[in-house]
Parts: C-alpha cells; structure tokens; sequence
C-alpha cells in the first residue's frame, strides 16, 4: 500500500524539460535509441499527453526496480524489518521528491535506466545465490537493455562477468570460466548492433551515437593555453581550434582562469564550464564544417562530433599530465578521502571473502562495488562528477553495504551466542 501511495504522488509530477530533453524527444543521432524509442512508443500510445505518461512509466520501472531489488536482498541476507527499511530507502532514494533525486518526473534517461539496472542486478542476485546460469543470462538481457538507454552501462556486463568468471576459476572450471565472458560480449555486440541499426534506420547510418568527440574537445579547451595552438599541424584543425579556444578563453571558462582555492572548487568551476563550453561555443563555432550544401541535422552533427574529437584528443595527448591532474581532481573532489579509504577496503574484503571463501554475499557486494568502480571510472575520465550520473551504482553499494553489514552483525552475534547488544 505504502508503494501504491508513493507511486500515485510521484507519478502526477508534471513533466521536467532540461537542455537534454529535446534531444531524446527529437531522436537526435547524439543520443542512444532507448529512450527515444520509449518516448516515441509513449506518443503512438498516449498522444499528447505521452511525456506525462513517460513520468508515469519510468517511475514505475524505477519503483518496480527498486522493490525488487530489495525483496532480494531482503530474501537472501535474511534482514529482519529494522535492516530491511535502510535498504530499501537507499534503493528508493533516486525516486523520492529530494535534492539530487525525483529523477521520475525528468525527461531524461535516468529513471528509465535505473530501474533497468536494478532489476538485472536482482537477477545477478539470483545468479550468485543459486549459481544458475539462467539468471546470469537474464542479467545480460537487462544490461544490454540498459545500455540502449544510456551507454554508460556497460559496467554491468563488465563487473558481471568478471565476478562469475571468476568464481569459476577460483573452482578450476576453467571452461565454465569463459562462457560468463562470451556471454556478456555477446549481449554488448547486441546492443551495440541494436544502436546501430536503429540510426541507420532512422538516420541513414550505421553507427554508434557520437557525442564522445564533444566532451574530449571540452576537457581539451579547459586545459587549454596561449601556446596550444602551436600543437595543430593541420591549417583546418588550427583554425577550429583557434575559434573555439578564443571564446573560451574571452569567457573565462579555461583552467587558467580559475582562481578559486581547493580541490573541490577547482572541480566545481571545470563542471560550470563543461555544458558551456561544449553547446555555447564549440558546437556553434563548428557550423561552418557542415558546408554550403544542406546536408540532414544527424549528418552535421557526426561532422561536428568528429571535428571536435580531432581537436580534443591532439591536445590531451600533448597534456596529459594536466588532464590527470583534472581527473583526479574530479575523483577527489567528489568524495573526501575517508570514503576512498572505506570504499576501498570494503572492495578488498569483499573480493578477498569471495576468492577464499566463496561466500556469495561477499561476491554480490565485490561485483557492485566493481560496477561502481568502473562507472566511477568511465564518468570520472569523460565529464563531470555529477549526481545523475553516480547515484545508480552509489546508492547500490549503499544498500549492499547495509545489508553485509547486517550479515555481519548476524553471523558475529550468533558465533556469540546472541548476546551482543
């Protein structure tokens, strides 16, 4: 009832519009066809009311998700209610109307992706509880669904076939060990040909959604100075590069204009610059690589997109000192260094209690944390830090954390004859 009630209340939001929405609506090239399929499927359904249907359904998948994530937990950790409720709250949190969350009533892909993500790793639950290869397989399902809707996933089929490969090591079942392997190639060949067939489809070609060039060319004109210029070669890419890193440079959004102190504030100024930089002066600045003849807006924006790749990869590649410099200051400015530490020797337990003694709650919580880590990973050497991209796999590891803390608690107190407390 308590889940009807909050479905009702976040369900009747109205639609949120950010700068990226119309990009899904529209079935934009830069965006993977997930969601602007979703969108598109709602609009055949709904009609004009279809973006308040989308609130509703993508809140239901996330809350659908969310319970069923953590009935599994709950099931298999045997949390009584006082350690079940944390749990599900972590999982929930995304969900509920506060800061950083209600991402149901946003016109983006983070609803609909995390109650993707968390109903394939209820199914890796099943997988590692009952070492049934079925459940693995329908956890690759999920991910190759889930990365559809936003690439970023591909830390599920990742993390998810190194811990069951490993397991089957760790069993000297060395040819068991490499079917988790090809079996999660497999589900991101399928999703990769899935995206591409749906931009040839509908875009005339056969490829993946490009907006990687964009970002490298934002992280390239941050670190950018007066002599990077020199580094061109190619009379074009100069000229691109001079265009850009002058708008930059006038409105003071490069790494050298920064005068804040701290580590965090350094990261927060390189965020403020990122969408600026990218869809205020680059993007614009790159126009007149389309040509005289009108060509389609999906084909400008592959022009665009390699162009701008061209230009950030040259000078990342002449500065790479500086760019991981950036990065760890995006890593370090995220979370202070006691979550490093805690985060970091939970992993290293995790994994240790899983390789020596196959114990399948170490080996759940040692795979999200791993899923963590790689999307830390991945988000962390693209763009910034923010909340929308990091709570899926953080507040996964906050409710598996939870619950192993739980099964610690319950396996000492029971060692101890149920005396502590």
């Amino acid at each position: 009832m308590l889940n009807m009630a909050l479905f009702a209340v976040l369900a009747a939001a109205s639609p949120v519009l950010s700068p990226d929405s119309g990009g899904y609506i529209e079935g934009s090239i830069l965006r993977a066809p997930g969601y602007p399929l979703f969108l598109s499927l709602c609009g055949l359904v709904f009609g004009g009311a279809y973006l308040r249907a989308a609130v509703a359904l993508q809140t239901a998948a996330a809350m659908f998700g969310a319970v069923w994530l953590a009935a599994e937990i709950k099931r298999y950790f045997r949390l009584p209610v006082l350690a079940f409720l944390p749990v599900y709250l972590a999982l929930m949190w995304p969900v509920l109307p506060m800061k950083g969350g209600f991402i149901g009533a946003q016109i983006m892909t983070e609803a609909l992706s995390y109650g993707i993500m968390l109903g394939g790793v209820a199914c890796f639950v099943h997988y590692i509880f009952d070492r049934n290869i079925r459940w693995f397989k329908f956890f690759l399902l999920f991910s190759a669904a889930a990365m559809l809707v936003r690439p970023q996933f591909i830390f599920m089929p990742a993390a998810g076939a190194l811990v069951a490969s490993a397991g089957f090591l760790r069993e000297r079942n060395f040819r068991r060990a490499a079917l988790p392997v090809l079996l999660a190639i497999l589900s991101v060949a399928v999703a990769m040909l899935g995206e591409r067939s749906y931009h040839l489809a509908r875009h005339g070609v056969f490829r993946a959604s490009p907006g990687v060039g964009l970002v490298s060319a934002m992280n390239g004109l941050f670190l950018s100075d007066d002599t990077t210029a020199s580094l061109f070669s190619d009379p074009g890419q100069k000229a691109l590069f001079e265009q850009c890193y002058s708008k930059v440079k006038a409105a003071g959004m490069r790494s050298a204009d920064f005068n804040g102190k701290g580590i965090t504030a350094y990261a927060q100024f390189y965020g403020d610059a990122a969408d600026p930089v990218i869809w205020d002066i680059v993007s614009p600045s790159l126009d007149d690589i389309c040509g005289d003849v009108v060509i389609t807006p999906s084909k400008c924006a592959l022009k665009k997109d390699a162009a701008a790749g061209a230009i950030g990869k040259m000078i990342i590649s002449h500065k790479r000192a500086e760019f991981v410099k950036l990065v760890a200051y995006k890593f370090l400015a995220r979370a202070p260094l006691d979550y490093w530490f805690f985060m970091a020797g939970a992993f290293v337990l995790s994994g240790f209690l899983f390789i020596r003694h196959a114990l399948p709650e170490a080996a759940l919580l040692f795979g999200c944390m791993l899923m963590h880590a790689i999307n830390y990973l991945g988000v962390g050497l693209a763009a910034p830090l923010r909340q929308r991209l990091m709570f899926p796999t953080e507040m996964l590891c906050a409710a598996l954390l939870l619950a192993a803390l739980w099964a610690c608690y319950d396996r000492f107190r029971a060692h101890s004859g149920g005396e502590v407390l």
